[in-house]
């Protein structure tokens, strides 16, 4: 399972959308 603090800093840096 992802952490979800890597994929909310991930998103920030660079948005899935």
């Amino acid at each position: 399972m992802i952490s979800l603090v890597k994929v909310s800093k991930s998103v920030q840096r660079h948005p899935f959308h």
